[in-house]
């Protein structure tokens, strides 16, 4: 799911162009490191939503508006991924 995010953000697919978001060493580092991928996931959101916000102007065309709730959708989830890695690790912590 990690990478699904990721590549669907750095590939433009919400209709703008991106900088690759992560990288292989960094994917891997995020699948035992539970911190480093609430860091990454972070980035993503944070460059998610400011695509969102430019594609506001866009919100008038058909595919603008539909890019937009699809763009939405996926920062709600990517918000979801990062509050349930900090739910996790500190009932971990409590547990201890």
């Amino acid at each position: 799911m990690l990478q699904k995010c990721f590549t669907r953000v750095a590939t433009g697919r919400l209709g703008l162009a991106v900088d690759p978001l992560v990288n292989e060493a960094e994917l891997a580092r995020a699948h035992d490191d539970p911190r480093f991928k609430q860091v990454l996931l972070a980035r993503s959101l944070e460059q998610l939503l400011d695509m969102l916000y430019r594609m506001q102007h866009l919100a008038y065309e058909p595919e603008g508006a539909q890019s937009l709730r699809e763009g939405a959708a996926m920062a709600v989830r990517l918000a979801d991924q990062i509050r349930a890695i900090d739910d996790r690790l500190r009932a971990e912590t409590t547990a201890r």
